[in-house]
């Protein structure tokens, strides 16, 4: 965190802050501690760039509380490698960078890939001499990705911006290709024998990993046995190895449109801890007893050995759920009744009832977007997750009774807090623009979230508003605190049932294998940091995903300019309006510039854009009409205008 300060020179005052450039020809400099950021006009940036830490000296008096500056030293550089596309410029080759906030050219270095590089190629380009107030940036290309709008330039451009990573290391390959295909007699024989229980994974058609399987068994007292099984990534993968040192500085697996950039090396994730049909698996399980209204009469947690007779996919257990035939119907069906009456008890208890907002991009075999339509959650997809919150949550009670002393013992908790009340009064603000009433209390607050949910569902609303009201929650984080999950109702959650893909639930299952073995609880320190580093990575992985959704949209849109389409704005702000189109839920934004019948300033208390001489308005939630007018593969945007309205 950088510190502002400010010095004073007879009038001039001197202050240190962060370069943000908002258009080619604006910057604000971001002074911590000030109530607005120092406004810089383009030829007053001294060569500086997005992200860049410099000191600004004040030209001017504040107008309408905003100061006016010139930056008068570059103190730290953002960025030394910048990822482009490369452009014909004077007979030469120069790299327009794709980050949004980078507006100069690049001039390339004639050595080294230049003569290989060809026009509209993407490249990584490695910055030799910085830019100035007078001349471009100069760099040398360091890859060459691919041509522009490609599913490889694009993939290797979003790796290269988070930092991300696809191979693993000699080292750590050579450590994995040790492991015994087989497990020991030995190992075998000291595991709780599930095999002979009726078991199958359910999972999306395109999965490698299968890291948790369900187990159904009725009881003579009429009771369920459920086994919630879960990938012994603990087995294979133990503390400070080479191969737990690289999963911890992964944190989690990065899942890109037709690509995973996995946090195991695909031995362990896609075969060894996989749990895969028609083989015997090592697992971590959570075995529960419920009664006819899925209530938890008994609980056991332990290593299992476990044998998947069958693999579905969601489709395919839906079509047993729905008729009610087919491959273990029975089982599933049993776990389908009382998935419902998990469901409704979480709800009833105060879980706020999200539906899955995601995209399904289909690609063709060049990994091209073909189609886009929204993922609907099946009564499959909900079977799988009902239990999946069921084993986080007992498993999360269980530890939490523990207790070292006077205080809890060491654990890894899924948190989430009550949304701040000012992100409160603006979803209510938003809501009424959109002709809903949301009136929160402290005791009802779970209830007017569902119950707006409930009213915009199956509207051309039911996405934005969703997707405001995620924006109102607080984020999810990995604590050591063993505070509440405010959006699952839960007192106590935890992270148990994807270790192959995330580092905290492998650190989960070590901790329970230990309490389970009447050990000590460890230190808090490491588990501190741990989750700290987990969350951020977590949150870049987040990040990365979105990006690329974004890409393949603007690669799919990019076939469709010309095309007109029904869309939702979804976000007003003084640059642009941002349209949702309703058949296929890209996003696009028609720009400020483009509307001419009139100057348009945004109204920042009723959330809209009203013309300074018709008064017309343009507000959240409106349905349009937009054509689409261009879309930069490079920096990933759609510009759209509207037709009529």
């Amino acid at each position: 965190m950088h510190i502002p300060w400010r010095k004073s020179s007879g009038i001039q005052q001197t202050y240190v802050g962060k370069v943000d450039f908002v258009s080619p020809h604006h910057a604000f400099i971001i002074v911590e501690g000030l109530e607005k950021d120092i406004s810089v006009a383009y030829g007053n940036t001294n060569g500086a760039m997005h992200g860049d830490l410099v000191k600004v000296s004040i030209l001017s008096s504040p107008k309408r509380g905003r100061m006016e500056g010139k930056v008068v030293d570059i103190m730290k550089r953002s960025y030394d490698r910048v990822i482009g596309c490369v452009v014909g410029y004077e007979n030469e080759k120069v790299v327009m960078p794709d980050h949004k906030r980078l507006h100069q050219r690049i001039r390339l270095v004639k050595e080294g890939a230049y003569g290989k590089v060809k026009l509209h190629d993407k490249v990584v380009v490695k910055i030799t001499k910085y830019p100035t107030q007078k001349a471009w940036a100069v760099g040398k290309i360091s890859e060459i990705l691919g041509a522009r709008g490609s599913h490889e330039a694009e993939e290797g451009a979003i790796i290269e911006e988070y930092g991300l990573d696809k191979t693993f290391s000699k080292d750590i390959e050579k450590a994995v290709a040790a492991f015994p295909d087989e497990l020991s007699h030995e190992e075998i024989a000291r595991r709780r024998d599930f095999t002979a229980v009726p078991t199958f994974t359910i999972d999306p058609d395109d999965a490698k990993d299968f890291d948790d399987a369900l187990s159904v068994k009725k009881l003579p007292d009429g009771n369920y046995q459920i086994g919630i099984h879960i990938a012994d990534v603990g087995h294979y993968v133990k503390k400070n190895t080479v191969i737990d040192e690289e999963a911890l500085k992964r944190g989690t697996s990065v899942y890109l449109v037709g690509t995973c950039i996995p946090m195991l090396p695909e031995r362990l994730s896609n075969d060894l801890c996989s749990l895969k049909p028609h083989t015997k698996r090592p697992a971590f399980s959570v075995v529960v007893t419920l009664d006819e209204s899925a209530k938890v009469e008994d609980i056991w947690v332990g290593e299992t050995l476990i044998y998947s007779d069958r693999r579905f996919t969601y489709q395919e257990a839906q079509e047993v759920i729905e008729r009610k035939k087919g491959d273990f119907a029975t089982e599933i069906g049993w776990l389908h009744q009382l998935a419902r009456k998990l469901r409704k008890r979480r709800l009833d208890e105060g879980a706020i009832a999200f539906e899955s907002s995601d995209l399904h991009i289909e690609l063709d075999k060049q990994k091209n977007p073909v189609r886009i339509v929204p993922k609907i959650a099946s009564q499959a997809n909900k079977l799988v997750e009902e239990f999946m919150l069921l084993a986080n949550r007992l498993v999360a009670e269980k530890i939490y009774r523990k207790k070292q002393g006077k205080n809890h013992a060491t654990f890894i908790y899924r948190t989430h807090d009550k949304p701040e009340a000012g992100k409160l009064e603006d979803f209510a603000t938003y809501l009424k623009q959109l002709g809903y009433n949301f009136k929160p209390t402290v005791s009802n607050l779970d209830q007017a979230f569902n119950k707006i949910l409930k009213e915009v569902a199956n509207t051309p609303h039911q996405n934005i508003v969703q997707m405001l009201a995620i924006r109102t929650m607080a984020q999810a984080l990995y604590t050591v605190d063993p505070k509440p999950h405010f959006g699952l109702a839960y007192p106590h959650y935890t992270h148990f049932t994807s270790p192959i893909r995330r580092y905290p639930d492998l650190v989960v299952h070590r901790l329970v294998k230990d309490y389970l073995n009447s050990q000590p609880a460890p230190d808090k320190r490491w588990y501190e940091e741990m989750t700290a580093h987990t969350s951020s990575r977590e949150r870049i992985a987040i990040e990365a995903e979105r990006t690329s959704i974004n890409g393949k949209q603007v690669v799919f849109m990019k076939k469709l300019e010309g095309n007109t389409y029904q869309g939702v704005i979804s976000g007003i702000t003084t640059w642009g309006i941002y349209v949702e189109i309703l058949e296929n839920k890209c996003e696009g934004m028609v720009k400020v510039s483009d509307l001419k019948d009139d100057y348009y300033e945004i109204d920042q208390r009723k959330f809209c854009l009203m013309g300074k001489r018709t008064q017309k308005v343009y507000k959240l939630g409106d349905l349009v009409r937009v054509k689409i007018k261009y879309c930069d593969l490079d920096r990933r945007t759609t510009d759209l205008v509207f037709v009529t309205r």
